[in-house]
Formats: structure tokens, C-alpha cells, sequence
């Protein structure tokens, strides 16, 4: 599953969009050098492809096969057909192209595995994946993470960019194997680039202007999606059609991202702070019958007071998370020490 249309990224240093700094009420980040999330999201690619080209087995099926040979020949001896077979297979296994991916047979998305075998982790775990035999899957995805990634890594800060761009994966996946099991399609599929359109839907949804060279041709971001929707939505119409899929490119995929890009955007969804408010909940205890419970709500509001220096080094930690991270990394207790100390630090 890859940017087979990857010659967006040809724009090179022209379209690094890292010196672009929005605000726009996210909470950025804002320390220095690379943003991290980005960075390990590339580096923890590159460590699965090396391990997807280095740890290779053999399936036993392929055994299986051989002796099923074998045995037809001693029912049917002198069958040229089934001993040229027999043979080009041991001439494969002998140049070792019997041998699979084992991280690949693990964790690529087959759609039968991840929903009858209730294989969830695929749904996220295949966007970690590229085709071990076209190194150009692995660095097209990556070059397009690095161009529009950091720009939205500062804006949201790196905890939501993170939360932002696995979501994306898993809506990707989900698009590709409902799809799949639709279309009676059980083709697995690897690659980030479900993921990585999401991304670039909504770097276009904020930066819809910005100029990206193809070729040396300047499009603008929100021309670039346009694009997309094009190359990737007409096979998916053609499958739907009756018409077989002969490119292997999971288009259905990059919709799916694209689809999340542009409504993460529109709706101005913040995932982190969903992740927040599920850890906030608390069931309601019962309240025992004859003991009144102290209740602060009844108790007079405080009255602003002189400045307290562990207040004051609790809110310098956590502006400074607010810098790092953004501000919907805080927590509700984060949240009322800022509330407590701006009431104090209220003139009288």
C-alpha cells in the first residue's frame, strides 16, 4: 500500500514546510530541533523493514507442499507435469524464495485475521510495514511524514500529533479490510501511507495555499488533495463496478486517511483529551445513610492571596508541558492548579 503517485515529495527542500508556525489555538511545540514523535515514527520504520528484510522463514506450507508432490508422483509415476513442478519448487527453496517475512506474516493487515481471528493490533501494526523487496514504498511514505509532519507536530503538539496520526493508521486499516471483506478481497496490506495522506489532508486543511513542487510544478496543498481524491476514488469505483484491481494499491486506504485528515480538521476533534476525560471518570459512590459528607462547594470562595512560590513552580512546569507537548496533554489537575493560581494571582 504506497504513494504510487509519490512524486509529490520530489519538491524537495522547496516544499519542507518545518519554518511554518501556526498557532490557531492548538498548543504548539516548541522545543528545539526535530519534533520527536516524527522522528520515531521514521526511525521505528526503518528498524521493521530492516527486520522485514533480515528475519525471513520458510512457511510449512511449502513442506507440505513437496511431500503432497512427492506422493502424487508414486501414484502416478512418469507425470511430467507434477515433476517439473517438484523441481522448479526445490530449485526456489535452494535460492531461498520460499522464504516470507515473519514480522510481515505477523502483522500485516489480512482482513480475515484482523476481524474472524480478532487479530486487532493489524489495524495499526500494518502502517509500520513496507514491501521488503521496493525500498522506494519505505522512503516516498517517510519523505512525505517529513515534509507535512513536523509542521502539524508543532501546531498540535507532539502527544496529540502522535494520537492523531495512529488513529489515522487504524482508520485507514478499518477502511481497507471493510472494503476487503466487501469486495470478497482478502489481499493483506502493509504501508504507512493510509496514514501519512492523513496527514498531508489536513496539513492542506490548515496550509490550503501553501505551494508543494510535483516536477518542478508549484500545486498548492488543497490542490494536491484534490488529486488524490481523483487517483485514488476511480479504481475504487471501478472495483465497485465489477472491475478487477491490477495496480496493488490500496486506494481505499488513502481515503480513509484523507476521509479523517479533512474531518479532524473540520470538527476540530482533540484525541488526547478524550484519552484524558476516560481517565478522569469515576463512578458515583453512595452516599451512607445519616453521615453528612463535607462538600467543598459549600464552603466560600477563597480570597485571592499573596503569591505562593511552589504555586508559582508548579505553574512554570506546567507552561513548560504546555510548551512540549500542548495543552491538551494536560490533565484535570494540571488544569485546576492554572484555574487556582490565576485566582490568586488576581489583584485585590
Amino acid at each position: 500500500m504506497g504513494f504510487e503517485d509519490r512524486d509529490y515529495v520530489r519538491g524537495g527542500r522547496q516544499s519542507y514546510t518545518g519554518s511554518l508556525n501556526s498557532g490557531g489555538g492548538y498548543g504548539g511545540y516548541s522545543g528545539s530541533g526535530f519534533p520527536p514523535v516524527v522522528k520515531w515514527i521514521i526511525i521505528a520504520n526503518v528498524i521493521v523493514f530492516a527486520l522485514q528484510v533480515f528475519w525471513r522463514a520458510e512457511p510449512a506450507i511449502v513442506e507440505e507442499v513437496v511431500q503432497e508432490l512427492q506422493r502424487e508422483i508414486q501414484r502416478n509415476p512418469g507425470d511430467i507435469r507434477v515433476e517439473r513442478e517438484l523441481q522448479q519448487l526445490e530449485r526456489a527453496r535452494r535460492a531461498g524464495q520460499t522464504k516470507v517475512s515473519v514480522i510481515q506474516n505477523w502483522f500485516e493487515l489480512a482482513p480475515d485475521k484482523a476481524t474472524e481471528g480478532l487479530q486487532v493490533w493489524r489495524f495499526l501494526t500494518y502502517a509500520f510495514l513496507h514491501s521488503s523487496h521496493d525500498i522506494w514504498h519505505l522512503v516516498f511514505n517517510m519523505m512525505g511524514l517529513f515534509f507535512f509532519g513536523p509542521t502539524l507536530e508543532r501546531m498540535l503538539g507532539s502527544r496529540e500529533f502522535g494520537f492523531f496520526y495512529t488513529t489515522a493508521a487504524i482508520v485507514s486499516g478499518i477502511a481497507f479490510a471493510c472494503f476487503g471483506l466487501f469486495m470478497r478481497d482478502l489481499s493483506p496490506a502493509i504501508g504507512a501511507s493510509g496514514a501519512v495522506v492523513g496527514v498531508l489532508a489536513l496539513f492542506a486543511y490548515n496550509f490550503p495555499t501553501h505551494t508543494i513542487l510535483i516536477w518542478f510544478f508549484p500545486v498548492q496543498a488543497r490542490f494536491l488533495v484534490v488529486i488524490y481524491v481523483i487517483y485514488d476514488l476511480y479504481p475504487v469505483l471501478r472495483q465497485l463496478g465489477g472491475n478487477p484491481a491490477n495496480d496493488h494499491i490500496a486506494h481505499i486506504a488513502h481515503l480513509g486517511g484523507l476521509v479523517f485528515g479533512l474531518a479532524y480538521g473540520k470538527f476540530h476533534i482533540r484525541l488526547s483529551g478524550l484519552t484524558q476525560n476516560w481517565r478522569g471518570m469515576r463512578l458515583p459512590k453512595r452516599k451512607p445513610k445519616g453521615v453528612k459528607l463535607y462538600n467543598p462547594v459549600d464552603e466560600p470562595a477563597p480570597k485571592p492571596g499573596p503569591r505562593d512560590s511552589k504555586l508559582d513552580e508548579s505553574v512554570d512546569a506546567i507552561l513548560d508541558k504546555i510548551h512540549r507537548e500542548g495543552e491538551a496533554s494536560l490533565t484535570d489537575r494540571e488544569r485546576e492548579i492554572l484555574k487556582e493560581a490565576s485566582q490568586r494571582y488576581k489583584k485585590p
